[in-house]
């Protein structure tokens, strides 16, 4: 049985396969998703955090691992900055994804006389 990534790139295309898109990576994990190497995402990372962009205590978690060591894990809002920061195909067809998702126009409702909008 193979287990599949929470977020994976194939042919320019994007998918999360996370309930309510809640995906944490670590640094490794976010390195294969990107395609680029392991001291590429943690300096970005530091950088970021250094420059207050993000909010450690909102993007950053640690967990206890089956064999009792502890995991470092980043948010998807972690991993959309990097991708804005690192250099690679798989990073440039996440900018392009998240700009898609950012931009797509959504189609409002209202029914007369109703005050609520529906969406």
């Amino acid at each position: 049985m193979t287990t599949r990534e929470p977020i994976s790139i194939e042919n320019g295309r994007v998918e999360i396969h996370a309930p309510e898109n809640r995906v944490w990576l670590t640094r490794h994990q976010i390195a294969d998703l990107f395609g680029v190497f392991v001291p590429a995402v943690g300096s970005n990372i530091r950088s970021i955090l250094k420059s207050g962009i993000l909010r450690e205590e909102r993007v950053y978690r640690r967990e206890r691992n089956r064999d009792g060591g502890i995991v470092e894990l980043y948010s998807l809002e972690m991993i959309a900055a990097l991708a804005f920061r690192l250099k690679s195909g798989n990073a440039e067809a996440f900018r392009r994804w998240l700009v898609r998702r950012a931009t797509t126009t959504a189609v409002v409702w209202q029914l007369p006389g109703m005050n609520t909008i529906l969406n």
